[in-house]
């Protein structure tokens, strides 16, 4: 059970908009973005990045959505990105902004909306 815990936890979170365009490596076409981290750092980070491509820079190349992605280590320990992370964060925004929509007088720090006029 402790092994599930822990291949959910990504290991670091990158901004997409901190990311390179999307590439393909030449021997296996996998996709991946560089992430250059805060030391400096300079990560290949695979996955199916043709899902979030969300637009092209000036010179035409695929860039990928200014979201959070949380990414992990595969078998051969190269960096992916972790869908199933991804799509549990993505949840988690959905019921919270649902939650929000539910209570809307709990808006501006818990105060009832109708003394906020």
């Amino acid at each position: 059970m402790q092994r599930e815990e822990q291949a959910s936890q990504p290991e670091m979170i990158m901004p997409g908009e901190a990311a390179s365009p999307v590439m393909y490596e030449a021997e296996t076409g996998r996709a991946y973005v560089i992430y250059e981290d805060e030391e400096g750092g300079r990560n290949k980070v695979f996955g199916n990045w043709e899902m979030y491509i969300a637009g092209q820079d000036d010179l035409g190349n695929e860039m990928i959505a200014p979201e959070q992605y949380p990414v992990s280590r595969d078998d051969a320990g190269d960096l992916v990105l972790d869908e199933e992370a991804l799509e549990e964060m993505v949840m988690e925004e959905q019921a919270a902004e649902e939650e929000q929509m539910m209570n809307p007088e709990q808006d501006m720090g818990g105060m009832p909306m109708q003394f906020m006029e």
